[in-house]
């Protein structure tokens, strides 16, 4: 990672997705946790690595393991690394209603998108 002059902030965030199926051919629910940093004004990135039932068994359980790279990434933020610069990050969309979610105009980017879906039937 290149040197990061911006202050990130470092929290998890659980989602729900499918998981598979189940024998049934029923969609199998898992919680996900995601790291995500956000800088102050609002940009947002999302690590690559996720921590889930399914895939990453600890001991700790996911949710604390998920907790304790929080505070590895945080320590790496707070030296410097930087989230645009490394390929262990994507960059999501800023957080709502912050100065860059305003800078981008990501309401009307999205309905946008929904309206070119619509047209093509999607």
């Amino acid at each position: 990672m290149s040197k990061n002059t911006e202050n990130y902030v470092a929290d998890t965030r659980c989602e729900v997705r499918q998981a598979g199926t189940t024998e049934d051919g029923e969609p199998r629910l898992a919680d996900i946790w995601v790291i995500i940093v956000t800088n102050e004004e609002g940009r947002r990135f999302q690590a690559r690595r996720t921590f889930h039932s399914d895939s990453y068994r600890t001991h700790l359980g996911e949710k604390a393991a998920a907790e304790d790279f929080v505070q590895v990434v945080q320590n790496a933020l707070d030296t410097g690394a930087d989230p645009a610069a490394s390929d262990k990050w994507v960059e999501v969309d800023p957080a709502y209603g912050s100065i860059e979610y305003q800078r981008l105009d990501v309401e009307c980017y999205h309905a946008h998108r929904e309206r070119q879906d619509y047209e093509l039937g999607l």
